[in-house]
């Protein structure tokens, strides 16, 4: 037996091996220093296309020494769970200013997003219940439904005819209809008006991963709700990070009081995982104000989106014009994603190749993301730079 798991930690380790990057593994590149919208790497300072700091708050000091101060009454913590001694005045303000941002009557914070996405529906979910996700949701979704006791199936990627068809079959229990408002590996969104409309008609729960919308789409980058100028209704649930376009590090759910309350003693991730630092929440705390009081963010950054595609079509990449801040290259097989990647860090660009399984097999990319942070003259430099690689390797 112990010669068998180690013939099989071996073989994964060699699958590991063959996409190394530059001498280390694409998983976990090493940065030594993060500067603006540049990272240092092996030495190498490099414009960062692959952030997810979408407003570049991540890199604001200015941003870092308020949080300092605000949590300095809190230290490093209170060292417990939620439910035992974790929650500061700090977590009550921070659930507090989500809901209002986000048009509901209250939010609950959890410790990542990743745990919020695996533990909230196993925590609602009875076994009479059945759960429609969209094919690409998130793999913490997943592993959220694979947990869950009802029954679940998946729906091809923003077919909304075949999502109909399946609710349309009978359900003893509730009908769950999962998505991603903005999905991470193409940047497309959830068409959430059709989505609303299907579940009124069915009496489904909507329940929308909006991690890479916060920040990014609205008037003042409340999400993909407001994006399509909608508000969350008592059957909605919204979940998002404090991680992404907000800095810092959690998850959270927006929605009812009677939801709150339901998770309250239900969520695992709320019940037995450590609280979110104080600092990280005075740092989303202050983020989210800042967006607000300044909702031009919003605007310059969308302006920044367009200048990009506009360049890469034009030198010839063919990408889509993204109604957000992702846009992926595809380029098909794995060896060409890790190629374009290790040419495009040895001048300048830091990009990553997102493969197999993190995308379906042969169906590898280059996701880039734009951030507010890079200025316009230096997205224009760096698409020459990209395009150039891209089509080489792909043309080879």
């Amino acid at each position: 037996m112990s010669q068998q798991w180690q013939r099989r930690l071996s073989e994964r380790a060699q699958l590991v091996n063959r996409t190394r990057l530059m001498g280390a593994s694409p998983y976990e590149r090493v940065i030594t220093g993060n500067e603006g919208m540049r990272v240092t790497v092996d030495g190498m300072p490099l414009l960062n296309l692959c952030s997810y700091s979408y407003q570049s708050l991540c890199c604001d000091i200015t941003l870092y020494d308020e949080a300092c101060q605000l949590a300095r009454p809190y230290a490093l913590g209170n060292g417990g769970t939620r439910v035992v001694c974790g929650t500061t005045q700090l977590h009550v303000e921070l659930e507090q200013a989500l809901a209002e941002w986000l048009g509901t009557e209250t939010a609950l914070l959890l410790p990542s997003g990743f745990s919020a996405n695996s533990t909230l529906l196993p925590a609602l979910v009875e076994p009479a219940d059945w759960i429609y996700a969209d094919e690409y949701v998130h793999a913490s979704l997943k592993d959220g439904i694979g947990l869950c006791r009802g029954q679940a199936e998946y729906w091809k990627h923003n077919d909304l005819e075949h999502l109909e068809r399946l609710l349309r079959k009978p359900c003893a229990g509730i009908r769950w209809v999962v998505v991603d408002g903005v999905y991470s590996m193409d940047g497309d969104l959830a068409p959430l008006p059709e989505l609303r409309r299907l579940c009124d008609e069915h009496g489904a729960c909507l329940y929308v991963d909006d991690a890479h919308g916060m920040g990014v789409l609205g008037s003042d980058g409340a999400g993909t709700f407001q994006h399509f100028d909608l508000v969350p209704g008592v059957n909605d649930l919204l979940m998002g990070t404090v991680s992404k376009a907000i800095p810092g590090i959690g998850g959270f759910v927006a929605g009812s009081r009677a939801l709150r309350d339901a998770l309250l003693g239900s969520c695992r991730a709320f019940v037995f995982s450590s609280a979110t630092p104080p600092f990280d929440v005075a740092v989303a705390l202050l983020a989210i104000r800042r967006l607000r009081d300044n909702p031009g963010l919003v605007r310059e950054l969308r302006s920044k989106v367009v200048l990009y595609c506009e360049e890469l079509a034009r030198a010839g990449v063919n990408v889509p014009l993204s109604e957000t801040a992702i846009v992926p290259i595809h380029c098909g097989e794995s060896r060409m994603a890790i190629e374009i990647a290790r040419r495009c860090q040895a001048d300048g660009l830091y990009v990553l190749p997102a493969m197999y399984p993190v995308v379906p097999l042969s169906s590898a990319r280059i996701r880039t993301t734009v951030c507010n942070g890079i200025p316009a003259e230096e997205l224009r430099a760096a698409v020459p730079v990209l395009a150039r690689h891209v089509l080489e390797v792909c043309r080879s």
